[in-house]
């Protein structure tokens, strides 16, 4: 959508995001909660929001890790399920630990995308 035709709201959103990968977000959870709520406050857009802490209790994903999405090697489990006072209304693992993303990284080659194997919930509890 063309910047011109973008509500408030898209372009505060855009404004937020922009510039974040993977390994940023990782890396920085608690810091980008604080950027979404100050600009979204500022902008009287204050909206309900969750943040999955599934995979990142290790921070960014090493360098050279080929998928960051996909299985990645390295990765350990985030903050625990919990309902928050303020900030995001919740921190909750959107995936069970040890579903796989699929047959990539560090799955098991038999293991097809949201099935469960042990192996990955070792790796996640383990790092």
């Amino acid at each position: 959508m063309p910047a011109s035709r973008r509500t408030p709201a898209a372009a505060a959103e855009s404004a937020i995001c922009s510039g974040l990968d993977a390994p940023t977000i990782a890396a920085d959870t608690l810091g980008l909660v604080s950027v979404h709520a100050t600009a979204s406050t500022a902008l009287g857009l204050a909206k309900p929001y969750v943040i999955d802490t599934s995979r990142n209790g290790s921070g960014p994903a090493a360098p050279g890790v080929e998928d960051p999405w996909c299985n990645p090697a390295g990765r350990t489990l985030g903050a625990a399920p919990v309902k928050q006072a303020s900030g995001a209304e919740y921190l909750f693992w959107v995936k069970v630990p040890g579903d796989s993303d699929g047959q990539c990284g560090i799955a098991p080659d038999d293991t097809p995308a949201g099935t469960f194997h042990p192996d990955l919930a070792m790796a996640l509890i383990n790092g």
